[in-house]
C-alpha cells in the first residue's frame, strides 16, 4: 500500500519485480517501519526511493524507536526514585554519609590511634621548645 502510494505521488509506476525486492527486502521489519519510511520519503521527496533511501529512513525510525524507549526508561526510573523518596524508601547520599560520622563519633578512639596522636603531639611541643631563638643555631 505504501509503495503505491509513494509511486503515485512521485507520478511513476512501479515494477512488479522491483515491488517484490522490496518485499523480500523489508520482510523481517515492522509494518509500522516500513509505513513510517515511505510517509516520510514522500514528505521529504518527489521521486521515487530506491530501496536504499528506505532503509536508511527505517534505520531513522528504529533509532527514535531507541530513543523514544531511552526517554520513557529514564522518566519512569525517575518517577519510581521520587516515589520511593516519598514513602521513604530511599535515602540521600549525605543523609548515609551522616549516620555514618556520627556512628563513627560515637566509638571510643582506638588505643594504638590515641597513644601515636599524643606522641605526635609531645613531639611537636618538644620541637617548638628547643627551637632557636633569635636567629641563634642549635649547639652552640
Amino acid at each position: 500500500m505504501q509503495m503505491v502510494l509513494t509511486a503515485a505521488n512521485s507520478k511513476a509506476t512501479v515494477d512488479s519485480l522491483l515491488a517484490a525486492e522490496f518485499d523480500r527486502v523489508f520482510s523481517d521489519e515492522p509494518a509500522q517501519a516500513i509505513e513510517w519510511a515511505f510517509r516520510k520519503w514522500r514528505e521529504q521527496c518527489n521521486f521515487f526511493p530506491t530501496i536504499y533511501d528506505i532503509r536508511v529512513q527505517i534505520e531513522r525510525w528504529q533509532r527514535n524507536q531507541r530513543e523514544k524507549a531511552d526517554t520513557d526508561s529514564a522518566r519512569r526510573e525517575r518517577e519510581a526514585i521520587e516515589q520511593a523518596r516519598k514513602e521513604g524508601k530511599l535515602l540521600e547520599f549525605g543523609y548515609i554519609v551522616k549516620q555514618m560520622r556520627e556512628i563513627l563519633n560515637s566509638q571510643p578512639e582506638p588505643e594504638h590511634v590515641k597513644r601515636e596522636r599524643e606522641f605526635r603531639l609531645r613531639m611537636q611541643r618538644s620541637n617548638t621548645e628547643h627551637a632557636p631563638e633569635n636567629g641563634e643555631e642549635r649547639g652552640t
